[in-house]
């Protein structure tokens, strides 16, 4: 059935990965601190921090990883226990550091599949060095069947890493 779908929507889909990946990638360094890091995920309207020794990709901090260590809500003076946790804390100790990764000329379908998958929000694009090159995220799929059926938004070569 979405085979159907797909052909009576005339999908157009890209070869490869560099043709749909976002190029101006937002980054941390492992030893900065997690203070307002989350304040900046949000405000930027990122999930996805790639973490690099100058170009090099060296892991990947993710919303949930920022989320994971602040405590309740619920309890008594939980703003000083994060700011305490977050200056504590540097990147590296939170951070994911066996990252998937794929290349530029890893077709669109077969990264589609991986997100799907191995249920990833994201996949860093790096080269034959590990030098980050571009991330592609989930959203990124959206907004690839949302150009495809007319509806706008975006258009596909021209965003910034708006959806990281």
């Amino acid at each position: 059935m979405a085979l159907a779908v797909a052909v009576a929507m005339k999908l157009e889909i890209p070869g490869t990965v560099s043709e749909i990946m976002v190029r101006d990638v937002v980054s941390v360094d492992e030893s900065d601190s997690l203070n307002d890091l989350l304040t900046s995920l949000h405000a930027m309207r990122f999930r996805h921090l790639p973490v690099t020794d100058g170009d090099r990709l060296i892991g990947l901090l993710t919303e949930r990883d920022l989320l994971g260590i602040a405590t309740s809500s619920l309890w008594p003076h939980h703003g000083e226990q994060d700011r305490a946790l977050q200056t504590r804390f540097r990147v590296r100790d939170i951070m994911v550091k066996d990252v998937t990764t794929v290349s530029p000329d890893t077709s669109v379908r077969e990264a589609g599949k991986l997100l799907l998958q191995q249920r990833f929000g994201c996949l860093p694009v790096v080269d034959a060095n590990n030098v980050l090159l571009g991330i592609l995220t989930s959203s990124d799929f959206v907004r690839l069947v949302a150009h495809a059926q007319g509806g706008g938004g975006t258009p596909l070569r021209s965003r910034a890493a708006e959806t990281q």
